[in-house]
């Protein structure tokens, strides 16, 4: 996820965030269609197929954007700050 990292969607606490998806403003198909982290986590429990084939789907999706914006910024000649500002938002414990 974007703004904060990573999300283990097989933990209790999502059970209850029926009205969240993965991360706003995905295009993937779980996040386009309002699929929630509580009925996801829920697809995870029963170890239903579809909620891997969800993540795969939304990881995928996350990656290809992750590629799309590191890209641009490659030629925008700003990679640096794309990288500083990546690992602030994802490998730090302080506030931006």
């Amino acid at each position: 996820v974007d703004q904060g990292g990573l999300l283990k969607l097989k933990q209790h606490e999502f059970a209850t965030q029926t009205d969240i998806v993965i991360m706003k403003d995905c295009p993937c198909c779980a996040c386009s269609r309002n699929v929630s982290r509580a009925r996801i986590h829920a697809l995870l429990k029963a170890q239903n197929v579809l909620g891997v084939q969800l993540l795969t789907q939304h990881n995928v999706c996350y990656m290809m954007g992750l590629v799309q914006r590191m890209r641009e910024a490659i030629l925008q000649h700003r990679f640096s700050d794309f990288v500083h500002t990546f690992l602030q938002a994802h490998f730090s414990d302080q506030p931006q």
